[in-house]
């Protein structure tokens, strides 16, 4: 839900993810309340799909981190919410079939935040990607041992995924 000028709204959690309360983002996060985040990692042609966060991004700046990720509305399901986000930052029009869920729990370091970590293996052609320079400073595609080099370094927004998410990326990576 779009709120007044810019401000977005967002449905307030319980610890197991249930709906209790709608409020600003903004206000949310200074009340430390439970929030749903979604991440999208993209396998393309036996590679992995990375983005470079904004130098103007309040987190994390300028660091590398799975390909689209973002906030889910008040109103909108995990679902929609990646759905909308993979086109505003890649323009990637990518369906629910084209959809793994492989996390859906309490962030790892940030506990006010409840995050749904899709998949999406596929062949994609990344010319027709248009990144949206607000969110993204470019991206680029690396092999498995790329990506764990770049995780291992202090280059990757590791505060938003955890060692089980890192590792479930890397058995279907593995699994091609």
């Amino acid at each position: 839900m779009k709120g007044i000028g810019n401000m977005e709204y967002v449905d307030i959690l319980d610890m197991d993810g249930n709906k209790i309360g709608v409020k600003s983002r903004q206000d949310a996060s200074k009340a430390k309340d439970i929030y749903r985040i979604v991440y999208l990692w993209i396998i393309t042609n036996e590679k992995i799909l990375i983005q470079q966060r904004s130098f103007n991004k309040k987190s994390n700046p300028g660091l590398w981190d799975c390909a689209v990720a973002g906030h889910v509305l008040s109103g909108e399901n995990s679902v929609d919410a990646i759905l909308r986000e993979a086109k505003e930052e890649l323009n990637l029009d990518l369906s629910e079939r084209d959809l793994k869920l492989i996390y859906s729990n309490i962030g790892f370091d940030d506990k006010y935040q409840f995050h749904d970590v899709f998949i999406v293996k596929k062949e994609i052609d990344v010319k027709k990607i248009v990144i949206q320079k607000e969110e993204v400073e470019c991206f680029k595609l690396v092999t498995a041992k790329e990506l764990k080099d770049i995780i291992d370094s202090n280059f990757f927004a590791k505060d938003f995924h955890n060692s089980y998410v890192f590792n479930k990326i890397f058995e279907i990576i593995y699994e091609m």
